[in-house]
């Protein structure tokens, strides 16, 4: 050719609609990045990074979330595995589940019925087509001194809480509560499962003793934290026994009931002087020269603490949100070493009170009370749990 006109012909170039050395293709005006040909005389391919305008729907050089290798636009049932797109697999249009027919690409669903025109296959739940999940099963947990998560298996949507507070320290205190009941729950969701210690792990109040007299700690499982306001299910535990006559702890959950609660029983006292039992308040401690048993823990308040009148005028501390009340510090050196001392609450809901003392006589602290929140299904029982505390999850 002779694009000039000056009659000695022009050097070869891309665009000339001549295919020379070196070029692969040449379309002349028909050159372009998105056709056949590119501006470079280069054979439009799938993986060049420039999309063939009709033929190719993406071209990113490879494989992408967005596109496949073969340059078609990925999608959840196109039947290409896009492991780009987090796709775990990927047959056919019909991926997805029984219940929603929504694409899914996941290994957890098949196409059990062999029907791929009806758009749903089975979610497996950890199974297979001729036993699909999710499969019946229960997680007990032990007293460790720690919290414990657990996590909700695949497919599960309910689960049934049930938990058990430590019996009361000192030989003979009270006995644990139990609260059980159904959880609305989420695949995957963590719980926290908190189980209490008859020395008093998961707020049993502190005893003033040679033996420790640690009221028992309440056994409790938490959702979405781990605050006392996480909680979604308490069983109190019992109160310490008392020194001298050794009376007896409140019991966990040994109150007054209504509704979604019980209250703490109150710990048992010098002559006849028992501390109070627990309803929606916590109940009252018992003031005398000698002190008495302490009230169990409440509903909206924690159990009272008992007081002496004829040694010191001091009492124990209340319980509280969570946690029982620690016995009174005054002892007269004999009865903390030998006989005596002052005995701690149970934890709880709310916990029971702590005990004073007065000549080694003082009395049991008062149980933790026991709560169920919304749950479904919810029970509770009064004082059946000796020593340490117990959950058990069942699904």
């Amino acid at each position: 050719g002779d694009g000039d006109g000056d009659g000695d012909g022009d050097d070869p170039y891309c665009g000339d609609g001549q295919v020379d050395d070196g070029e692969e293709c040449d379309l002349g005006d028909e050159n372009a990045d998105d056709g056949a040909c590119t501006s470079q005389c280069v054979t439009a391919v799938c993986g060049d990074g420039l999309v063939y305008g009709g033929v190719e729907d993406c071209d990113d050089s490879g494989e992408s979330a967005d596109c496949n290798d073969d340059c078609t636009a990925a999608a959840c049932g196109d039947g290409k595995l896009n492991a780009s797109a987090g796709e775990a697999c990927d047959g056919d249009v019909n991926n997805g589940s029984c219940m929603d027919c929504v694409p899914v690409c996941n290994l957890d669903f098949q196409d059990c019925n062999l029907e791929l025109a009806d758009g749903c296959e089975l979610e497996l739940c950890g199974g297979s087509c001729d036993a699909p999940g999710p499969f019946p099963g229960d997680q007990n947990f032990l007293f460790v001194g720690e919290a414990v998560e657990f996590e909700v298996p695949p497919c599960v949507d309910v689960v049934t809480l049930q938990v058990q507070g430590a019996q009361g320290g000192g030989g003979n205190g009270g006995n644990g509560g139990t609260a059980k009941g159904d959880l609305a729950v989420t695949p995957g969701q963590i719980l926290t499962v908190y189980v209490g210690g008859q020395a008093g792990w998961n707020g049993g109040g502190l005893g003033h003793a040679a033996d420790g007299r640690n009221g028992g700690g309440a056994s409790d499982v938490r959702t979405g934290g781990t605050e006392l306001t996480d909680r979604v299910i308490v069983a109190g535990g019992g109160g310490s026994s008392s020194g001298d006559s050794n009376f007896k702890g409140g019991a966990g959950g040994g109150g007054t009931c209504n509704l979604n609660y019980c209250g703490g029983g109150g710990g048992l006292g010098y002559s006849n002087g028992n501390g109070g039992a627990g309803g929606l308040d916590g109940g009252s401690g018992w003031t005398a020269t000698h002190s008495g048993g302490a009230g169990g823990g409440g509903f909206q308040s924690g159990g009272h603490a008992s007081c002496n009148t004829g040694y010191t005028n001091t009492c124990g501390k209340d319980g509280a949100l969570g946690v029982g009340g620690d016995g009174d510090l005054w002892e007269n050196g004999v009865c903390f070493n030998s006989y005596g001392g002052t005995s701690g609450g149970g934890g709880g809901y709310y916990g029971g009170g702590g005990t004073s003392v007065g000549n080694c006589g003082g009395g049991g602290g008062g149980g933790g009370s026991s709560w169920v929140g919304t749950l479904d299904n919810a029970t509770m029982t009064a004082g059946n749990k000796t020593g340490d505390g117990q959950a058990i999850i069942t699904w």
